[in-house]
């Protein structure tokens, strides 16, 4: 069922960042082992489909500065996700999630004018190929090369069919679920044009105790996979060569089903 990815065409690249008055000029939040341990995960792919009957320069001049406008304001909540995570400067083996003032997430618009949005949004079998282009690329380090980036946005328009809106994440910073309440607010926000309140994270790190001091067990673990090349939750399985994906609805529950042909079982995914 292998296809040609999408011909997409990049519009615009840029870099999206909290307000300074309302955001911290910096901060530092320490890994727990439970940070550590996601480390080893993959990034969080989402991608998130929009009916818009519009053409693309609509949507330019119209929809994306309020989009851009209110993913600021969002950050302003969210600052983790502004920054990247790195080895606390003079440690060994101390890592942080650090934010500065100037610290944003890459943004990308892109235009795809021959795909067919609604056989990409629908719920039957689809190509994984032709979504993956749908998703930000890793995005690069910013001006600390230690510093590992966390989130990546990329919004493809689709003209008079709709837009994807793709999110790249690193795991660390939050997983899927942690992730969604970020998504909700920065929706809110662009609806009503001030930052929602509706969703408030709490970032205290003095919450967690670690009695049994496991940060350094699992550290020394982690690094010890790395050097022998055995790091990831993945490590043991190959990926598929002709993967596919599918959605199936139960009431107001959604399923996502990745299968892969003459595979005897199927692997699901609560979304």
């Amino acid at each position: 069922m292998a296809s040609n990815p999408l011909p997409l065409k990049i519009i615009d690249t840029s870099r999206v960042a909290p307000p300074p008055s309302i955001t911290p000029d910096c901060a530092s939040l320490p890994f727990t082992f439970f940070d550590l341990i996601m480390t080893t995960f993959t990034p969080v792919e989402r991608l998130f489909f929009y009916s818009y009957r519009h053409p693309t320069v609509h949507f330019l001049s119209s929809h994306l500065p309020s989009l851009k406008r209110s993913l600021s304001l969002t950050l302003a909540t969210y600052y983790p996700l502004a920054g990247g995570y790195r080895r606390k400067p003079g440690t060994d083996n101390e890592l942080e999630h650090y934010y500065k003032e100037g610290d944003g997430v890459s943004f990308t618009v892109a235009e795809c004018v021959d795909g067919r949005f609604e056989d990409l949004a629908n719920d039957y079998e689809r190509d994984v190929s032709q979504l993956d282009c749908l998703v930000p690329l890793l995005p690069k380090s910013g001006d600390d090369e230690e510093s590992k980036p966390v989130l990546a946005v990329q919004v493809t328009v689709f003209p008079e069919q709709g837009i994807v809106i793709g999110t790249w994440m690193n795991h660390t910073v939050c997983d899927g679920s942690s992730f969604m309440p970020f998504m909700h607010t920065w929706s809110e926000t662009c609806l009503s044009g001030v930052l929602s309140s509706s969703w408030v994270p709490v970032f205290d790190r003095s919450l967690f105790s670690d009695p049994s001091n496991l940060y350094p067990f699992y550290y020394k673990q982690i690094q010890n996979a790395l050097i022998s090349g055995t790091e990831g939750i993945y490590k043991d399985s190959k990926p598929p060569s002709d993967p596919v994906v599918a959605t199936f609805s139960f009431g107001h529950i959604l399923i996502w089903a990745t299968t892969y042909p003459k595979a005897e079982a199927t692997s699901f995914d609560q979304g």
